[in-house]
């Protein structure tokens, strides 16, 4: 046996002689210390583990966000398989297919073509059709095909992927500015959001608005670390695409304008200057003009490139789109125009009247239904912050409050000068969001003011790092465990709903009782046809006397009943939409109160309220 050493291998020959020719050779490798090991300098050594770690880490990270996404993404797929066609739904899938098949914007246009263009993709094919009659101007489908499973499921499933989107982006947005960690904790907020879990889940338009207002921030706060053109490009079609998703944009991308205009080009901006400047002539005027002209450009191209005309004559401008026209009063306060009679090409000419129209509606109001009491038109202008106090989960909230404080005594984090600015752009564009619903004067929901909630989930983390930022080891890992507690039970309230997270109303208010405090699309959308179908598929003897507050008829998911009308007193089973228990739209929002006095049997899907009348009773 010889042993050979060489380059830090080391060969074991093992010879065994037979027949004078037979030699048998086993060869054995072993990785051993050499001095050359030994020698390398131990910051290279602790820099490659420090490496290997960071590595480690950061696909932690990544399975700890795929988790949550997942667990996003099951809730989402399980609120579709269970919630039948909303009221609204059936509107947007009608003028989607409308916008593709016929390249016309003049339906709905009370909302951009965005939410239309994208939930419309996948019922192009004209295998999908959708029977529509419109009694007293009220829209009613009274047939789907393939069937409203089948029809609903594809758009439904785009809007879930957006949804996912906006998950990413606030994990990325949270771990760029606090810390992975705090990232991860507001993932696991974003995960059990009922209200991101339902209209990412139903085929409106609300969560693309709060998606690409989401995205603006994000990527002005990406401009401002490297205003490069690349990124400037970048805003502007972020810009675009707020505009096209929702005409509530404006707003945000004022003052996103505001910031980009006030910023310092940090290739011009010395070491140690300030963020912002506020000199005029100094201000980044370029970057801010290239963002909006992009914006345009995108704007024009969301409605086909169409371009209609418009006239001004009298004090009044007329403008025409398609085979319509939409007459606009500018009012006394023109004079200096009464006096002109001129016409002109007007690009994207559909996008203006749609804003003429939002504008009315939001001057004339909407019925809604706050505590108790309908209001005809205009709600109290605490009918916002009263709905977010009611729908929202009472942790995320509290959390965000506590994390505004926190900020606001940001020199206890040790956050740094450039997370301060930037947190004040998120906060700044959740407080636009928050004045943009003091000032509505259309209550029909939370749904309108969930642009906010995004910005919360960042001040929400900032809890996170301060736990993290906790002096003592001890402590520290006291706070961080009772922040974890604290997104479990956050996650344990909204599963109460699980599937229906559309009806869901923080721990304080009683399922039985959310119909007295707010209905419509806070509480029941028409979302019930399946639970209902069910119900009746476990009653068949059961003759159903339903007043339904929706947009499809319930025959359409195989439901056979007798329609309930205003007033109409009937013994038997009656199944009543909470919306029609609070008579938010009817004429006498007393009609079916006299339900009331009996106590429901069953409540389906949080939203229908089943009742047996007994004989005589019905009146």
């Amino acid at each position: 046996m010889q042993q050979t050493s060489a380059g830090g291998v080391r060969v074991t020959e093992v010879t065994r002689n037979g027949a004078g020719r037979n030699r048998i050779i086993a060869v054995r490798m072993a990785f051993t210390t050499s001095s050359a090991v030994l020698d390398r300098p131990a910051p290279i050594v602790a820099a490659e583990k420090a490496e290997r770690d960071a590595s480690f880490g950061y696909r932690r990270e990544l399975l700890i966000a795929a988790v949550l996404l997942l667990t996003y993404v099951l809730q989402c797929a399980w609120f579709v398989a269970t919630q039948s066609i909303t009221f609204d739904e059936s509107i947007h899938t009608a003028v989607g297919q409308d916008v593709w098949r016929n390249h016309r914007f003049d339906s709905w246009m009370e909302t951009p073509p965005l939410g239309h263009l994208l939930l419309g993709l996948p019922i192009i094919p004209d295998r999908y059709q959708m029977e529509i009659h419109n009694p007293n101007g009220w829209l009613w489908v009274t047939a789907l095909r393939p069937g409203p499973e089948q029809f609903i499921r594809g758009p439904r499933l785009v809007n879930i992927g957006l949804g996912v989107l906006l998950g990413v982006l606030v994990w990325c947005a949270v771990r760029n500015l606090l810390s992975a960690g705090a990232a991860s904790f507001a993932l696991a907020l974003f995960a059990f959001t009922p209200q991101f879990i339902a209209h990412f889940s139903v085929v409106t338009v609300d969560g693309i608005g709060v998606l690409t207002v989401f995205v603006v921030a994000f990527q002005l706060v990406r401009w401002r670390r490297n205003p490069s053109w690349g990124n400037t490009l970048l805003l502007g079609v972020s810009f675009g695409l707020a505009v096209l998703a929702k005409f509530y944009a404006p707003p945000f991308l004022a003052l996103a304008v505001l910031v980009m205009l006030l910023t310092r080009v940090r290739r011009e901006a010395g070491e140690g200057s300030s963020p912002f400047r506020w000199h005029p002539e100094t201000w980044s005027w370029k970057p801010a003009l290239g963002a909006i002209a992009v914006a345009i450009l995108v704007v024009w191209s969301g409605y086909f490139f169409h371009v209609g005309k418009a006239r001004l004559q009298s004090g009044q401008i007329t403008i025409s789109y398609g085979q319509a026209q939409d007459t606009i009063d500018l009012g006394s306060r023109t004079a200096l125009l009464s006096g002109l009679d001129i016409s002109f090409p007007l690009p994207a000419s559909e996008f203006f009247v749609g804003i003429h129209e939002l504008w009315e509606h939001n001057q004339f109001g909407h019925p809604s239904f706050l505590l108790g009491k309908v209001y005809r038109t205009v709600p109290p202008h605490w009918y916002f912050p009263v709905a977010v106090a009611l729908k929202w989960p009472t942790i995320t909230l509290l959390l965000a409050l506590a994390g505004v404080v926190l900020v606001v005594v940001s020199s206890a984090l040790r956050w740094g000068s450039r997370s301060e600015p930037e947190l004040a752009i998120y906060g700044g564009f959740g407080a636009v969001a928050l004045l943009l619903a003091m000032w509505a004067r259309i209550g029909i929901g939370d749904r309108h003011v969930l642009t906010l909630y995004p910005f919360l989930l960042i001040f929400a983390a900032a809890c996170w790092k301060w736990a993290c930022d906790i002096g003592p080891s001890g402590k520290r890992r006291m706070a961080l465990a009772a922040m974890v507690v604290l997104a479990l039970l956050n996650a344990a309230d909204v599963l109460r709903y699980a599937p229906g997270y559309l009806s869901y109303f923080n721990p304080f208010v009683a399922p039985e009782r959310s119909h007295e405090l707010l209905t419509d699309s806070s509480l029941d959308w028409g979302q019930g046809l399946v639970a209902l179908r069910d119900y009746q598929r476990d009653h068949p003897d059961r003759l159903l006397h339903v007043a339904y507050f929706g947009s499809v008829d319930p025959k359409v998911y195989g439901i056979q009943f007798v329609p309930l009308a205003p007033d109409q007193h009937v013994t038997g089973t009656v199944v009543v939409s909470a919306t029609m228990l609070s008579g938010q739209y009817l004429s006498d929002p007393s009609s079916y109160r006299w339900l009331l006095q009996f106590k429901p049997v069953a409540i389906l899907d949080h939203c229908l309220f089943v009742y047996e009348v007994p004989n005589g009773a019905g009146g």
